[in-house]
C-alpha cells in the first residue's frame, strides 16, 4: 500500500449521500444510450420539464402579446359602437382603403394614436434590462425558483392591465415595463436549468421543445383570442387577460410540482435516467458558486460567434414576425382576412421544422457522424445562408405571384429554424458552467437590435414599393450571410478552458496492483483520472 497524488478535474468528484465530496464517484466521460424506449422516454423526467419549459414560453409569449390582441377586441368594439355595423368581426378594425395599400387603425378611446406606439414597446424596454442579470440570479437562487417569481410578477402586472387601460395610459405602460423586467430573466435561467438536465445526445430536442412556445404561442395566442372577443360580458377583451393568466397560474402549480434544479435534488428520478443525463458530462460539484470569468468570455471568439448568430437571428424574426402582414398587404395584395392566416404559416413551419432540424442534430450527435463543431456549424449556416437567398430572391416577385412568395417564405423561415439545434444549444457545448450569464449578454445584444429593426424598417419603406421591400431583404441577406461566415470560422462546439473548473489535488491510499475489484464493479485507475467500467 501506498499514497498517490492525482490531478484530478474537480467536476470528476462525486457527492455522496450525505452532500460532501465524495472521491470514489466518478462520471463516465464515454456516452451511453437512453434508458427509456418509445413512449416512456417522453414520461421521464428530463422531458416532462421539457414539455413544462415549453409550456413556459408559450405563457410568456401569450402575456406579451395579450396587450395587442385586446387592443384589436377594443377597436372592434369601438367600431360596432360607432358605426352600427355588426356584421363587423374580430378583424374589422383593420380597413383597406379602397383607393390606396395602406391599412389603419382607427384611434381607441383607451390608446390614444400617441401612445400606441409606446406602449406596444415598452414591454421590450424592460425586457432588455434583466436578461444579463437571470443567468447569475439563477445560478445563485436555482433556475426554478427564479422562473417561478418571474411568470409570479408577469401574471399579477397582467392581471392588473384591464382595471389599468380604463384608468391612465400611463399605469399599463408601467405594467408592461414591470412584465418585461420580470419575464427577461426567464430565457437565461432556462440554459442554466439544461445545462445540468441535459443529457449530450439530446440537447438538441430538448432545447428546441423548451423554446417552442415561442413559435407556437404567436397562432394559438391569435386563435383563441378571436374566440374570447365575442364573449358578451364586459366587451369581451379583458378575458383576454384573464384567461391566460389563469393558464399560467395552473402551469405554476406543474411547475413547482414537477421541475428540479438538478437531477440530484429530484426525488423520483430513477437511478438509470439520473446516469444517462449525467454521462459524459463535465460538472463541478463545488457548492461554491463559479466566478464568472467576464474578462475571457468577451474574449472568446466562440462566444462571439454565438452573440453575432442569436444577433443575426433577432433580427429575422423581428423583420418576418413584426413586418410579413404589412409586406403582404403594401407588396402582395392581400386582404385582411387572407393576411392573418397567411401570416401564421411561416410560424408553424417554424414549429414544426425546428423539431425535425433538433431530432437530426441529436441523431448525428448520438452516432458520432460529425464532431459536435461540426454539428453545429452545419445547421447554423444552413438556417442562416439559405433563407437569406430564399428572401432575396422572393423579393423580386410582386403580386401577380403572391402564392409562390408565400410558399417560399414558408420555407425559409422553417429552414431558418434549423439554427435552434445550433446557436441556442451552443451557450452549452463551450460553457455549461456559465451558459446562464453568456445566454444573458448575448439575449440582451439580440433585445436591442429587436427594437431597432422597427425603426429602421419603417424609415426605409415609408411607401412599402416593392424596391423598398428589397432593400430591407438584402440588408437582412446580407447580415445574416456575414454572419454565417463568422460563426464558420470562429465558432467551435468544444468546451473552453476558461470554462472548465480548476484541477484539483487529491491524496489517495492505492494498493501495488493497477485493478481494484468491490463487491458491485471493478474500477481501474491510471495517473491522470478515474473512470468506472461496469
Amino acid at each position: 500500500m501506498r499514497k498517490k497524488s492525482f490531478q484530478l478535474p474537480i467536476q470528476a468528484l462525486g457527492k455522496s449521500d450525505d452532500g460532501q465530496h465524495s472521491s470514489n464517484t466518478v462520471h463516465d466521460t464515454g456516452t451511453m444510450k437512453a434508458p427509456e424506449t418509445g413512449l416512456r422516454l417522453y414520461i421521464s423526467c428530463r422531458w416532462q420539464i421539457a414539455f413544462l419549459c415549453g409550456m413556459c414560453t408559450l405563457a410568456m409569449f401569450a402575456l406579451r402579446v395579450c396587450i395587442a390582441m385586446a387592443l384589436v377586441c377594443i377597436e372592434n368594439v369601438e367600431n360596432q359602437g360607432r358605426f352600427q355595423n355588426s356584421s363587423q368581426n374580430y378583424s374589422g378594425i383593420l380597413s383597406e382603403e379602397f383607393n390606396s395599400t395602406k391599412v389603419y387603425v382607427r384611434p381607441s378611446s383607451f390608446v390614444p394614436n400617441e401612445m400606441r406606439g409606446i406602449l406596444l414597446s415598452s414591454y421590450f424596454y424592460g425586457y432588455l434590462i434583466t436578461p444579463l442579470f437571470g443567468g447569475l440570479i439563477s445560478q445563485r437562487c436555482g433556475p426554478k425558483l427564479v422562473i417561478l417569481l418571474a411568470m409570479g410578477i408577469a401574471v399579477i402586472a397582467n392581471g392588473l392591465t384591464p382595471l389599468s387601460l380604463r384608468y391612465r395610459i400611463e399605469v399599463v405602460v408601467t405594467l408592461r415595463v414591470i412584465m418585461g423586467i420580470s419575464t427577461g430573466v426567464i430565457m437565461p435561467s432556462l440554459q442554466v436549468l439544461w445545462a445540468d438536465w441535459a443529457p449530450i445526445n439530446e440537447k438538441a430536442r430538448l432545447l428546441a421543445v423548451s423554446s417552442s412556445g415561442v413559435n407556437l404561442g404567436n397562432v394559438v395566442a391569435n386563435g383563441i383570442a378571436g374566440f374570447v372577443c365575442k364573449i358578451p360580458v364586459n366587451d369581451g377583451w379583458p378575458f383576454i387577460f384573464y384567461i391566460f393568466g389563469l393558464g399560467t397560474v395552473v402551469w405554476m402549480v406543474f411547475w413547482w410540482w414537477s421541475v428540479y434544479n438538478s437531477p440530484d435534488k429530484h426525488p423520483r428520478i430513477s437511478a438509470r435516467e439520473k446516469a444517462y443525463i449525467e454521462c459524459g458530462k463535465v460538472k463541478s460539484v463545488s457548492k461554491k458558486i463559479p466566478r464568472v470569468p467576464w474578462s475571457k468570455i468577451l474574449t472568446s471568439l466562440p462566444f462571439f460567434a454565438i452573440l453575432i448568430c442569436h444577433v443575426c437571428h433577432s433580427w429575422t424574426l423581428t423583420l418576418i414576425s413584426t413586418f410579413l402582414p404589412f409586406y403582404m398587404n403594401e407588396v402582395l395584395k392581400f386582404d385582411v382576412t387572407d393576411n392573418g392566416v397567411l401570416s401564421s404559416l411561416p410560424f408553424m413551419s417554424r414549429f414544426i421544422m425546428g423539431l425535425v432540424f433538433a431530432v437530426l442534430a441529436d441523431v448525428i450527435a448520438t452516432r458520432k457522424l460529425l464532431p459536435v463543431s461540426h454539428n453545429r456549424k452545419l445547421f447554423q449556416i444552413s438556417g442562416m445562408v439559405f433563407p437569406s437567398v430564399i428572401i432575396i430572391g422572393l423579393s423580386f416577385l410582386d403580386s401577380e405571384q403572391r402564392n409562390l412568395v408565400v410558399g417560399l417564405m414558408t420555407l425559409a423561415v422553417g429552414i431558418q429554424s434549423a439554427t435552434t439545434a445550433a446557436f441556442r444549444v451552443n451557450h452549452l457545448d463551450i460553457a455549461p458552467r456559465f451558459a446562464g450569464p453568456i445566454a444573458g449578454l448575448t439575449l440582451t445584444s439580440a433585445c436591442v437590435v429587436a427594437i431597432c429593426v422597427p425603426i429602421l424598417t419603417t424609415a426605409l419603406t415609408p411607401d412599402g414599393t416593392l424596391e423598398q421591400w428589397q432593400t430591407i431583404f438584402f440588408i437582412n441577406g446580407g447580415i445574416n450571410i456575414c454572419g454565417a461566415i463568422f460563426f464558420l470560422f470562429f465558432g467551435s462546439g468544444t468546451e473552453q478552458e476558461w470554462a472548465k473548473a480548476s484541477p484539483v489535488e487529491i491524496n489517495v491510499d492505492v494498493p501495488d496492483v493497477t485493478t481494484i475489484s468491490t463487491t458491485d464493479k471493478r474500477v481501474s485507475y491510471d495517473n491522470q483520472a478515474f473512470r468506472y467500467f461496469e
